[in-house]
């Protein structure tokens, strides 16, 4: 029964007029939270018997509480306290999405997070803030920087700054390279390169990320039942990396001593392979144009990275059947490479200090002779 909760008076004993008085309970009932949105109000004919009125009186309040958004009606249901809103239509999904932000807000502030850093992450994820002070220092192929930015700008929507660092074994090489930027905050690199760089970012205080092959890319890698596969990509530095990559996995594969070849395997003692000897899985650039004649002769499939897509269609699109080939990194990579966009603090730029080499024959200032690069604390 809709009455005030602290009263028994009836309307009729206080003088008040009906309508107004019921109206005024009902938002007194909400506003003491006696009433939830969604909760059902009384029918028509209950709510007419329960203050001695006529149905009419009854059905004319529920249209005022209607009429000011106050309660709702569903199809034979019944009338329903509502949620205000000043808008007259919610968008499809957001009260949903509400729910999750809320969901998760109580979570972060459970675990410690403050609303503010919550808020800037997801501005940062989303594009809605981009940062000035964080590039990406890659340590690889040029064709692999612009693969790894197309896959990223696909997740996030927009690109992140790279630096291409070109390969180098050479310690000096490579910590010169990537200090010349100041605003480098990430390295990443292929597991191919991964002690040396994983050893620089280490030293330079930077965030390292070695970048791992999709399931769906690393695929290709082993090759077929029979036969054999046939991959281009547009630069030849990138095919021999791949080339190293199949060598590599194909030594780890086979039996101690011998050597997994596309014609069963051989004796490590035996290691005169070249490069047209044909392999469970072939790759070449559209510039090996020696590796491409054996493509020609043999491939009927040719699958292509999409960086190469242009010049093999150019060649074979005639004569052979050209499928993309999706050259792309774990999504394990790009999470973790993200979380350091979005996550990673503004430090202060890298300043010149002194430090003394870690076999202690460095001078200050150098690493055996050379400008030391300290992060700023």
């Amino acid at each position: 029964m809709i009455k005030d909760p602290r009263s028994r008076v009836s309307p009729r004993q206080v003088g008040r007029p009906g309508r107004q008085w019921f109206l005024d309970q009902i938002r007194a009932k909400a506003f003491l939270g006696h009433l939830a949105p969604g909760d059902r109000l009384p029918s028509v004919r209950s709510l007419a018997q329960q203050l001695a009125v006529s149905p009419t009186t009854v059905l004319d309040l529920y249209r005022t509480l209607q009429a000011e958004g106050f309660v709702e009606g569903r199809e034979r249901q019944g009338l329903f306290l509502r949620r205000p809103s000043v808008a007259p239509a919610e968008r499809p999904g957001d009260r949903a999405a509400f729910e999750l932000v809320t969901t998760l807000a109580t979570q972060l502030a459970a675990s410690g997070v403050a609303e503010a850093d919550f808020a800037r992450m997801l501005s940062r994820y989303t594009g809605a803030e981009r940062r000035d002070d964080f590039k990406v220092a890659l340590v690889g192929y040029r064709e692999a920087v612009e693969l790894l930015d197309a896959q990223l700008r696909r997740r996030l929507g927009f690109s992140l700054d790279f630096v291409h660092v070109a390969p180098c074994r050479t310690a000096w090489r490579l910590r010169a390279a990537v200090a010349g930027d100041p605003t480098i905050r990430c390295v990443v690199t292929s597991y191919l390169m991964s002690p040396e760089v994983r050893k620089l970012a280490g030293e330079m205080g930077l965030p390292f990320v070695a970048i791992r092959l999709s399931a769906q890319a690393a695929k290709v890698f082993a090759g077929p039942d029979s036969g054999r596969t046939f991959v281009v990509v547009r630069d030849q530095d990138t095919a021999a990396a791949l080339r190293q990559a199949a060598t590599s996995l194909a030594r780890f594969s086979a039996r101690p001593g011998r050597v997994a070849t596309g014609e069963g395997e051989r004796s490590l003692a035996d290691d005169s392979s070249h490069p047209g000897q044909p392999q469970g899985v072939s790759f070449a650039a559209l510039s090996e144009e020696a590796l491409l004649a054996d493509f020609d002769a043999h491939a009927e499939v040719v699958q292509v990275a999409t960086t190469a897509l242009d010049g093999a269609r150019a060649r074979w699109g005639a004569t052979k059947q050209v499928m993309p080939f999706a050259v792309e990194v774990s999504e394990d990579t790009l999470d973790e490479l993200v979380f350091h966009y979005v996550c990673g603090a503004s430090a202060p730029p890298s300043v010149l200090g002194h430090r003394q080499s870690p076999e202690g024959r460095g001078h200050a200032g150098s690493w055996r002779g050379r400008p030391v690069l300290v992060r700023a604390r």
